[in-house]
């Protein structure tokens, strides 16, 4: 009889059992099946017939998530007797390369009050992700606690059906009303009017420091940018520091991680907007944005209020969150009583997935190296969570602040920007709603050239396997991974895996290797994955492959490809595997005697 394995993948480490065959396996559990075996298929079936023997043992819980081993230069071209070098063909370096949660995000809107969802549709084509924004008053608008999740639910799933990750923003606050865009409300009719009942209308800015007491809601007028048919005076505007509001949006944060905070929800999004429900356009800052008929800037929230919203999002287990950067108006105040750095802080302390973006990749490096200068801490950010952002023209304009950039050098201002996004480790960024410029062919290099370089980019740089190896002896096959993107793979559900295809008859095996995909740096050596004491029990020739498995508790958007010559790989069912050579098994005594069981590779 067989024993069949159960490999189950557990947050950050694989999990392995020995289950006892009995004819099928307890309906309760699922294990790996045989023949051309997947990521999914491995989940779902009801017996192993793998001939892959672990030594009882030989992995402790936890062994394969180590980090792997930094590989040294000067290692990569030692290679053991018995053993030949790796060097498997790759993709050409100017090549796009999509994969999940990095590229080209696509703008789109949940309209409020029908729900539809609105789409820039220039990018279809290329983008990985759907930046999703949409309104408070869309998903609780009919009573405090009385949740509208379908249109999002909706959204999410259509995303995902059409090869894209969903990004959520939601928004608590839009300065100007009506229009060609046709801006509405965000916030609730319930809660202005529970305002109105709760507390008078604020006159002033308090106390001077932002923190007025006693009053619920503003009047506020907007002058930055009022467009022809737009109302822009006298709107109904939130205190930042009343009590209840504050509540309200730890409230709606808490519903929002109860609703999607789980693996099949988060495997379809790539990551969700800190924004709380603070700021003008719920960007952290009160740009235009003053009280009715007076110079006095709309009062900004605490920092104890920062604080609060950001321990909220803090909570959430599955999910990345991204901080947005700015803080107020000036660069001087960018570094001060900053969300943002606090929230890198907390990613660090309490190994969370939390990066940081933009609504200005052209128009805020004033502000984000103000941060970067007081905090240098932060200019690592980018190593705890993505980095995302968005133009904030309508495109690089002439006189964009990216000219101005030393790394400019009279390249086309895409380029430039380009240049930036890789300095800043961002993953992936957005164009908002605006069209391509009139120099299509300068705007499509550029876009092409950081889809070739934006995000992760991962291939095998070398490594060993052994010419041949006895029966029930364990595999000594080391691999070197090597990120030449800019940024690495922050999700931790990946596991790189090795696959053996037998060129006679018998099922595929696969074997997990020890290292952790996320530890993969850009501008770092490549990383070494070793196998652990992993055995083939039976004689014959072996075709290799390597591929990178998503932990199918979670919902899989789209494989995760290493950029390889796409002629070397094949898409077999939900992961993409890649040919690194051959290994020739030869029967021993080994095998003979202690492994006559694993040397069928069909099912008892």
């Amino acid at each position: 009889m067989l024993k069949s394995l159960f490999f189950l993948f557990k947050k950050h480490d694989f999990k392995l059992f020995f289950l006892g065959h009995a004819g099928r396996a307890d309906p309760g559990r699922q294990v790996f099946a045989g023949s051309s075996v997947s990521v999914f298929g491995i989940w779902r079936a009801w017996a192993a017939c793998f001939i892959l023997l672990i030594a009882p043992g030989s992995i402790a819980t936890g062994a394969l998530g180590t980090s792997g081993v930094a590989a040294d230069p000067t290692d990569l071209a030692e290679i053991r007797p018995g053993h030949r070098s790796i060097a498997p063909r790759l993709l050409a370096p100017e090549r796009p390369l999509s994969n999940p949660g990095i590229g080209i995000e696509q703008a789109a809107r949940l309209l409020t009050p029908s729900g539809v969802l609105n789409v820039n549709k220039d990018v279809e084509a290329i983008a990985t992700i759907r930046y999703i924004r949409l309104q408070w008053s869309l998903i609780e608008k009919d009573g405090d606690n009385q949740w509208n999740f379908a249109p999002l639910d909706k959204a999410i799933i259509q995303s995902a059906e059409d090869g894209k990750q969903a990004a959520i923003a939601i928004m608590g606050h839009v300065p100007k009303l009506g229009g060609r865009s046709q801006y509405t409300q965000a916030i609730p009719q319930w809660y202005i009017e529970a305002a109105e009942r709760r507390g008078p209308r604020c006159s002033g800015a308090g106390d001077g420091t932002g923190t007025p007491g006693g009053c619920t809601h503003y009047l506020t007028d907007y002058r930055l940018g009022c467009q022809a048919g737009e109302q822009c005076a006298r709107i109904w505007t939130f205190n930042h520091n009343d009590e209840e509001y504050i509540r309200q949006q730890i409230e709606l944060i808490e519903a929002l991680g109860e609703r999607y905070d789980t693996p099949d929800w988060a495997g379809r999004i790539a990551y969700v907007d800190v924004r709380g429900g603070l700021g003008s356009w719920t960007e952290n800052h009160v740009d235009g944005v003053y009280l009715a008929g007076t110079d006095i800037p709309w009062p900004r929230p605490s920092y104890v209020n920062k604080i609060r919203i950001a321990d909220a999002y803090l909570a959430f287990t599955h999910l990345p969150i991204l901080a947005n950067v700015r803080n107020g108006k000036t660069a001087l105040e960018a570094p001060l009583e900053s969300q943002w750095v606090y929230l890198c802080q907390e990613a660090r302390r309490r190994d969370k997935v939390v990066g940081w973006r933009t609504d200005g990749l052209d128009s805020t490096k004033y502000l984000i190296d103000a941060v970067f200068s007081a905090y240098p801490f932060t200019r690592d950010c980018w190593r705890q969570g993505p980095v995302h952002g968005e133009l904030n023209g309508t495109a690089l304009a002439p006189e964009s602040p990216v000219n101005r950039d030393p790394w400019s050098n009279g390249r086309t201002q895409y380029q430039a920007l380009n240049q930036r996004l890789a300095a800043w480790h961002v993953s992936a960024w957005n164009t908002k709603y605006h069209a391509y410029p009139d120099d299509a062919a300068t705007y499509g290099a550029a876009i092409d050239e950081w889809r070739a370089i934006g995000g992760y980019r991962l291939a095998v740089a070398g490594g060993s396997i052994p010419d041949t190896v006895d029966a029930g002896l364990p595999l000594d096959i080391r691999i070197d991974l090597q990120n030449t993107g800019t940024a690495p793979v922050y999700r931790r559900w990946y596991r790189v895996w090795l696959r053996f295809h037998p060129r006679t008859d018998g099922g595929d095996i696969l074997v997990p290797l020890v290292g952790d995909i996320t530890s993969v740096l850009p501008e770092a050596a490549p990383l070494s994955f070793t196998t652990s004491d992993a055995r083939l029990g039976r004689a014959g020739t072996y075709d290799i492959s390597i591929g990178v498995v998503q932990d199918p508790r979670f919902t899989q958007v789209r494989p995760l490809k290493l950029a390889h010559d796409p002629e070397d790989c094949a898409l077999i069912d939900e992961s993409y595997w890649c040919a690194l050579g051959s290994v020739q098994v030869i029967a021993g005594a080994v095998a003979d005697a202690g492994s006559e069981r694993f040397r069928s590779g069909k099912t008892d």
